[in-house]
């Protein structure tokens, strides 16, 4: 089993604007790493959230309320980053 998954929630810049402080604030609240990645004219903001086990099928720890607080912004349904691709974003708390 993964120890970590990396979900993420691509968006226009209108609503990527609105939904970064509220990242940054589920980031220092629930001390999960928050990253955000460009890509063309969309951003991608994605975390670092605890794998759980699921039956056969595993999730995250906080998969409901990332779900919950990101899904308006998002263009598409939540996807999973590979390690690699989450640590090549810039911390939420960082400018450009």
């Amino acid at each position: 089993m993964r120890s970590y998954l990396y979900p993420a929630f691509t968006m226009e810049p209108e609503d990527f604007e609105r939904a970064l402080p509220a990242a940054v604030k589920f980031s220092q609240t629930h001390d999960i790493p928050c990253r955000v990645l460009r890509q063309g004219e969309l951003y991608t903001i994605c975390f670092e959230d605890k794998a759980v086990a699921r039956g056969i099928v595993y999730g995250h720890r906080y998969e409901k309320e990332l779900d919950r607080t990101f899904r308006k912004y998002a263009i598409y349904d939540v996807v999973y980053l590979k390690k690699e691709e989450f640590e090549k974003g810039l911390r939420c708390d960082q400018g450009e």
